[in-house]
């Protein structure tokens, strides 16, 4: 575990780039998606595929923050004092962006209030911030939870079972047995999930491989991202328009797709003369993920009327690389980061 677990890690900043520029992907591909009937069925399919394969973009961010902060032997954020500093770091740039796209909103004559954003999210993507503040404020509970768990084998497989059985196929499948009184489990807990599975396939990462092909674990992302594709499909056409459910990340098929990925982009190495590279962009992906919807709908504009097949690659990556250079340029202004994040 020691030599996984240095101070710069290269397939950390691997999976946080793939996964931010698979969440870009997925937000290009949106415009196509919620148009079903109004056009071509080409541009449908294709944002559909582009979607699919991009749906473990999230659950990667969740594994890889498990990843790294359950297993060293001392968790610094796990004091009181580090705690609150991990939710500071994010709920400051969480103000700051939620402000700004207030400010966006109400330019485009959305009637919004700045106190939206004490009760949810003043723009879709920034869910994922409330998430992670709740993750950070129960990480010594998590952590507690998660040295028990590798303590009893039969525990992480009930624990496993259970997880499965609430979250990942509960889109699905009605099971009122397992919930009589109609509660509404809460997805943070279901994310949680992904956090824990995050530190246990790092811990046991090896012994996974030894048993399992590496082909196996590509050929099982493979067909779980194809059964997203077409599960999509298949319930979009019998319905007449976009039916989303394959592509909920608490679905069985999203997190195997994320699960195997996630093991695959561990053990992918790269000629360390990219290190620099690629710690560059990925110590700027938080910032990327806050600004990256305001550039997107700018670039879009460069693209427009092109195929989806062409339109979705090219604007995500002009979109990541534009955000990128921001990202880079506002990190030379002095405490700027600790506002943007």
């Amino acid at each position: 575990m020691d030599n996984y677990m240095n101070s710069r890690f290269q397939w950390a900043d691997l999976c946080r780039i793939y996964a931010i520029f698979l969440v870009i992907v997925i937000h290009v591909s949106a415009k196509y998606l919620i148009d079903f009937t109004g056009i071509h069925e080409s541009n449908w399919l294709f944002a559909n595929l582009f979607d699919s394969f991009a749906r473990v973009s999230v659950p990667l961010f969740f594994m890889l923050s498990g990843a790294l902060l359950l297993n060293t032997e001392k968790i610094s954020g796990n004091t009181l004092s580090g705690i609150s500093g991990r939710i500071w770091k994010i709920t400051i740039p969480l103000i700051f962006w939620s402000i700004i796209y207030v400010l966006h909103l109400k330019h485009y004559g959305v009637d919004i209030k700045f106190t939206h954003m004490l009760h949810e999210p003043v723009m879709y993507h920034l869910w994922f911030a409330y998430a992670m503040i709740f993750i950070y404020a129960t990480l010594p509970f998590i952590k507690n939870l998660y040295e028990n768990i590798n303590k009893s084998p039969s525990l992480i497989f009930y624990l496993l079972t259970l997880w499965f059985t609430v979250y990942l196929i509960k889109g699905y499948i009605s099971i009122g047995f397992l919930n009589p009184m109609g509660i509404n489990y809460s997805p943070v807990f279901g994310y949680i999930g992904y956090f824990i599975l995050g530190g246990l396939l790092i811990r046991y990462k090896q012994a996974i491989l030894n048993k399992v092909k590496k082909t196996t674990v590509l050929y099982i992302f493979l067909l779980s991202s194809l059964t997203t594709f077409i599960a999509t499909i298949w319930l979009s056409y019998h319905a007449n328009t976009t039916i989303t459910t394959a592509y909920e990340y608490l679905t069985i098929n999203v997190a195997m797709a994320a699960l195997s990925i996630f093991v695959l982009i561990f053990d992918i190495k790269i000629n360390s003369k990219y290190n620099k590279i690629l710690k560059t962009i990925s110590e700027n992906v938080f910032f990327i993920y806050f600004i990256h919807l305001l550039i997107m709908s700018k670039v879009e504009t460069i693209f427009s009327g092109m195929p989806a097949l062409i339109e979705i690659p090219l604007t995500s990556l002009l979109t990541l690389a534009i955000s990128l250079v921001i990202a880079i340029i506002v990190r030379k202004i002095p405490k700027a980061p600790i506002i943007t994040g």
